[in-house]
């Protein structure tokens, strides 16, 4: 038997069964591939935008974004991304691979007298043909390479979806620009596109390069329309849609596809095939096959026509999937843009409110850079002044000034709730005011209370205790420990109350420098000589010492019996005054301390005498012993 076959056999039963899978399967002509648009100039939005009222805002959005994937926007080309992906798993390979399995599987398991008979009954060349398709569409080979082609196609239909998505973003994002600005400012704008940005950062998102770049190409037609970070905004958002809904909406209609070519291919394609191959053995090749009619099968399933055929059948059965899927990924869009106006809406709501109903405001609105800060000053405004201070506030134009300020300086209004205080404090404490307000100065403390280089000291203290408790003190009380040494009134601060400080301002204003400096350096090491510096007595005798130090050191040393009998010396050396003596051990020690020893001195000064004076006493008494004898004799 020749090894060769004449060509036109094999010619005609290809088309035989690429006519039969297309009266089976319903396949028309194949779709024709779409190129990506390019270069396409910015769509112009209507009017019609900056008007929307409020209640219709969420349908024209997702009226805007549906144009994009719309008859007049740039669909999904499924064909063309059914036939890259076709390509990249090598699916014809596949197909022949799966073919000569089905084949070697059926031969093994048909008698050669029914190999032979399909050779001449259309019955049996359609049940062997059924076998071999059975056994080559369930193939591993076909099933992986399917599985593989679904995985590739997913990929290549979230590119598209991800193209869409900028697109439908841009026109979406485009209108609700042009509705902020015209309704509010464009400062809002710029506010909300912001705060999509960063909210949108926050959401991981890993994009596979191409549909990164297919995102990155369409939103660059819109730059000068959507602006910087709107451009960023809107890739974002469609990142997110790709991430979130693309990628799934992809691998679900794949995979649903490669479901049903599975299912056409092993019920209802092979009887067509079948029939189709059986008739044309019959008509060509009755006296040239031992086989019977499995070459001829195997030839016929693996022509490019029925290749061709079942990649048409996934484009197919594809293509009103995804256009039945794709509105929702606009309206997926337009939802999380109308969610976050709405969120944003609600952040903001005095400040647009008062937008809308104060044009002096929506003036200032215009001028701000900082949209949250002013929602933040409108919001502090309301809270502790009320609403009609706000607006006298817009009126005088006061509230650029009170712009200007630090956030934290709003708490001020918790205790001083008027724009004088608080203008007050800031012209007061220039760029030191959130120190004022870090260290609560407001709560003790009028602006009034206080001059500019007293503040600034007081703040230099760096010191919330001491500046807590100096902040209690009169403003007189205040000056004068201000002028202390910053380490030891900080020490001091710390360790006394506001009265202890306020008796000790008083106190220092009757000493000089010196004593002053000697006083504060021994109460921060020694806090509890404050108790004893209570007494007016000791107030004048340490006044009046010569070393105030020395003497506070001698307060301050212990009362045993050894330290009384050195005291005594320093006493007696005139180191000590009797009456700081007096005031360290008390009066009775003292007493006993220094009487015992002037009676002492006494008793010895008393024998001392009569030791001197006995010698005169003797003669005294002898003088006067010889008158009385003389006086004898004369008689």
């Amino acid at each position: 038997m020749s090894n060769t076959r004449p060509s036109h056999p094999i010619i005609r039963l290809a088309l035989v069964a690429w006519l039969c899978l297309g009266s089976v399967l319903g396949w028309g002509r194949p779709p024709v591939a779409r190129a990506a648009p390019t270069g396409q100039a910015e769509p112009a939005l209507p009017a019609a935008c900056a008007s929307i009222h409020d209640e219709a805002l969420r349908d024209e959005l997702n009226r805007f974004a549906q144009q994009a994937i719309g008859p007049t926007g740039h669909p999904v080309d499924v064909a063309a991304t059914v036939a890259a992906a076709w390509q990249r798993v090598e699916m014809d390979q596949a197909i022949d691979a799966a073919v000569l399995h089905g084949v070697q599987t059926v031969r093994q398991e048909e008698d050669l007298w029914s190999q032979f008979l399909s050779g001449w009954s259309p019955q049996q060349a359609e049940r062997l043909t059924q076998a071999v398709a059975a056994a080559a569409f369930s193939a591993p080979v076909f099933v992986q390479a399917m599985d593989r082609l679904a995985e590739e196609v997913a990929v290549g239909l979230s590119a598209e979806i991800a193209r869409l998505s900028a697109e439908s973003a841009s026109q979406a994002l485009l209108c609700l620009q042009r509705y902020i600005g015209h309704r509010y400012t464009e400062a809002v704008v710029a506010a909300f596109s912001a705060e999509l940005h960063a909210d949108a950062a926050t959401v991981g998102q890993v994009m596979a390069q191409e549909v990164d770049t297919g995102i990155l190409a369409v939103l660059d037609r819109h730059r000068t329309a959507l602006g910087g970070v709107g451009v960023i905004v809107a890739s974002q958002l469609a990142r997110r849609v790709v991430q979130e809904v693309g990628e799934v909406l992809a691998r679900r209609v794949a995979g649903r596809v490669v479901g049903r070519i599975l299912g056409k291919a092993g019920s209802t394609v092979i009887p067509a095939v079948g029939w189709a191959v059986g008739a044309a053995l019959i008509l060509y090749d009755v006296m040239e096959s031992r086989e019977g009619a499995l070459p001829q099968i195997q030839e016929g399933l693996q022509a490019p026509a029925v290749k061709t055929a079942i990649q048409h059948a996934v484009v197919a059965e594809l293509e009103p999937q995804v256009q039945r899927e794709l509105p929702q990924v606009a309206r997926n869009l337009a939802n999380e843009l109308y969610a976050q106006w709405l969120e944003f809406q609600r952040k903001y709501r005095l400040a647009l409110t008062l937008a809308d109903e104060n044009p002096a405001f929506r003036q200032v609105l215009a001028e701000t850079e900082d949209l949250g800060q002013l929602a933040s000053l409108v919001d502090a405004m309301t809270r502790y002044l009320g609403a009609d201070s706000l607006n006298q506030a817009i009126a005088d134009g006061q509230l650029p000034r009170l712009l200007a300020l630090p956030e934290s300086a709003y708490q001020i209004w918790q205790v001083q709730p008027s724009v004088a205080a608080i203008l007050a404090w800031a012209d007061l404490a220039g760029g030191q005011l959130d120190a004022v307000v870090a260290y609560e100065i407001y709560k003790h403390k009028a602006p009034s209370d206080l001059d500019r280089a007293t503040l600034l000291a007081l703040l230099a203290l760096e010191d919330p205790d001491a500046i807590a408790n100096l902040a209690l003190l009169e403003p007189a009380h205040l000056a004068t420990l201000l002028t202390i040494a910053r380490p030891h009134l900080r020490t001091l601060a710390r360790q006394l109350s506001p009265e202890e400080l306020a008796w000790l301002a008083d106190y220092v204003q009757r000493l000089d420098s010196h004593q002053t400096n000697q006083l504060v350096a021994q109460l921060a090491t020694q806090p509890a000589l404050m108790e004893r510096l209570q007494d007016s007595r000791l107030q004048e005798i340490l006044r009046q010492s010569p070393d105030l130090g020395s003497a506070l050191a001698f307060l301050d040393g212990d009362v045993t019996i050894w330290t009384l009998a050195d005291d005594l010396l320093r006493l007696a050396a005139r180191s000590v005054s009797l009456g700081l003596f007096a005031h360290k051990y008390g009066p009775v020690v003292t007493a006993l301390a220094v009487g015992l020893p002037i009676l002492l001195l006494l008793a010895l000064a008393y024998r001392l005498v009569l030791f001197l004076l006995a010698p005169l006493v003797g003669f005294y008494r002898l003088l006067q012993r010889g008158r009385q004898h003389l006086s004898r004799g004369e008689r």
